[in-house]
């Protein structure tokens, strides 16, 4: 598919498995066929359905991983790349069928007990934000921007020891927030998102009760 089409990049759905081989439920996908850059990559800031963030499930040609690499010490490291890895695609094709199965192990990241280091996809969307803003896709970069808010509102609910190392990483995070959101108020018309993400930054207990209102 990935020659027939003359795509860059080729993606297949993940479909997950138990430890005994049963198939798990997996998001369907929104589309198969190709797009083109510039589409793929606002799929991506505004939520691509069926996507797997995981480099399983990705065939692409070689000189596209030039100069890339994942995130050092990170976990969810593939979030800090694969917008890059986009960026340098001129057509990406999506495929209908799942070629890459995923066993879901019972001690698998998203199964062990909540740890800070998942605040490392928060600041993942954070960068990728500012990516957009690089390439002056700044509607994009503000959704993007407002689900960094959302994750972050997300796994503050379940931190469970307020230490002095837990109080400064979730400092840093929001003033990295607050940066990116600095370069992108002059350029935003989307109210609403706007509107929260100035609401986490200036009055977090209230965002807090609006995230867990909207989530119920």
């Amino acid at each position: 598919e990935l020659i027939s089409s003359g795509a860059d990049l080729c993606i297949s759905p993940v479909q997950r498995v138990d430890g005994a081989g049963k198939f798990l439920p997996t998001e369907e996908i929104d589309f198969s066929g190709v797009i083109t850059r510039e589409e793929a990559l606002k799929k991506l800031a505004y939520g691509w359905k069926g996507f797997p963030m995981i480099a399983c499930g990705k065939l692409g040609k070689a000189e596209l991983y030039n100069n890339l690499r994942f995130a050092n010490k990170k976990i969810h490291e593939d979030e800090f790349m694969f917008h890059r890895l986009l960026n340098k695609c001129k057509h990406i094709v999506q495929l209908k069928e799942a070629y890459y199965f995923y066993v879901q192990r019972a001690k698998s990241i998203v199964n062990t007990e909540f740890s800070m280091k998942r605040f490392d996809c928060v600041e993942a969307k954070i960068d990728r934000a500012n990516f957009y803003v690089d390439l002056e896709m700044y509607n994009e970069a503000i959704a993007i921007l407002h689900s960094a808010t959302s994750m972050y509102c997300t796994y503050y609910e379940k931190i469970k020891e307020f230490n002095e190392e837990t109080m400064q990483r979730l400092r840093e995070l929001k003033g990295a927030i607050k940066i990116t959101f600095k370069k992108l108020k002059p350029t935003i018309k989307e109210f609403k998102r706007k509107t929260l993400i100035r609401v986490f930054l200036c009055n977090f207990g209230l965002y807090r009760w609006l995230h867990n209102k909207a989530r119920k």
